[in-house]
């Protein structure tokens, strides 16, 4: 349903409501979701398992894959360094492999948990190159920790400017 409504254009952003609870974490309120925790994870696995469904199975441009993902929610956030190349941007910038398939594995991902919801489903359009505000993150050596590299951002002065 989601994927058609995508591919139809009805669909501005896509977004991910990762919660990294373990398996046991889960099964210790199984009978009681209200005390169960919610979400699945889901934040490494976002990009691939949305250029696969949407771009590679789906048929859409690459170019529309990319506002989905970045520039509409930068955008629909008032982040307006956020979302773009060009001059006064962030440098951010996410490379992903288009070419290749691999099936994901729990035990591969980086995240701290011990499942997925995605475990032996092939996917492509992993990240391979990782660049946050200019400096080279992720590459094919792996993680390069440059410390801090966010700033503060007034939530208050950032809502009403998205309220007028």
């Amino acid at each position: 349903m989601v994927q058609s409504r995508a591919l139809a254009g009805d669909v501005d952003a896509v977004g991910s409501d990762h919660c990294c609870y373990s398996m046991g974490q889960k099964k210790e309120h199984a009978g009681d979701v209200t005390k169960m925790p919610n979400g699945m994870p889901g934040v490494e696995t976002r990009l691939p398992v949305t250029y696969t469904q949407l771009v590679a199975r789906g048929g859409m441009s690459i170019e529309r894959f990319v506002a989905m993902v970045a520039t509409n929610p930068a955008k629909l956030n008032g982040l307006d360094r956020k979302g773009y190349i060009a001059p006064g941007g962030d440098a951010d910038v996410v490379v992903i492999d288009v070419e290749s398939y691999r099936p994901v594995k729990a035990a591969e991902l980086h995240m701290e948990s011990d499942y997925t919801p995605y475990e032996g489903i092939e996917l492509t359009g992993w990240p391979v190159f990782v660049i946050s505000s200019g400096r080279v993150v992720v590459d094919y050596d792996g993680f390069h920790d440059p410390g801090p590299l966010g700033r503060a951002l007034n939530s208050a002065a950032l809502a009403n400017s998205l309220i007028t």
